[in-house]
């Protein structure tokens, strides 16, 4: 982060400890959100910007769930969503993750704008048929994130899943997801770290 620093980063299941140590990238990340006094860290999710991140609110669903929606302030601002919904090991969870899922994207249709990223580890797998019908006037471009190991054994890349998305629309900017390859550095997570390029096609 420090060498290759990313316009935009957002952390999933972040520990208040690690929160903490993030400030230190103040200088290079000066507009964050998660974490702050009031706030704490909705959807155990935090956000790195390089860019303001205003006006920032949070949905929350019936079952205690949130969805975190900002107007990311780049050269034509995106309205931003991010979300983490639970992984469905069991019919409730399954059950929470698709009722998530599908009130974000009730908030797209409700509240829409030109340019919009919606963002985050979704528990759903880029192979399962329900990925297909998700955000269907969004580009994505999954790719195979987790898990890095299983029982201490390491998993390699093409047996892997890819659950962490981002889904893509722009009317106004006219920008495409360029590129989104997972890499295995940095160790520590059972996620891969995922780095999505966007740019504009007529550049």
């Amino acid at each position: 982060m420090l060498k290759h620093p990313a316009d935009l980063v957002v952390m999933q299941e972040l520990s208040p400890q690690v929160g903490e140590k993030l400030h230190l990238l103040d200088d290079i990340y000066p507009f964050y959100y998660g974490g702050q006094r009031g706030v704490g860290y909705p959807s155990n999710q935090m956000i790195l910007s390089r860019y303001p991140l205003e006006p920032v609110s949070i949905y929350h669903t019936p079952d205690g769930q949130e969805v975190i929606r900002a107007t990311w302030q780049v050269d034509n601002p995106i309205t931003l969503m991010t979300a983490h919904p639970p992984s469905p090991r069991t019919e409730p969870l399954w059950q929470r993750r698709n009722a998530l899922i599908r009130t974000i994207e009730t908030l797209t249709d409700l509240y829409p704008t030109p340019d919009m990223i919606v963002i985050g580890d979704f528990n759903l797998s880029a192979a399962s048929p329900r990925f297909n019908g998700q955000f269907s006037r969004f580009q994505t471009q999954p790719v195979a994130s987790w898990p890095t190991s299983v029982k201490g054994l390491p998993v390699p890349a093409f047996a892997m899943i890819g659950i962490d998305h981002l889904w893509l629309k722009s009317e106004k900017a006219h920008k495409k997801i360029c590129s989104r390859l997972s890499t295995n550095q940095p160790v520590g997570s059972d996620h891969r770290l995922v780095k999505t390029v966007i740019g504009n096609p007529m550049n």
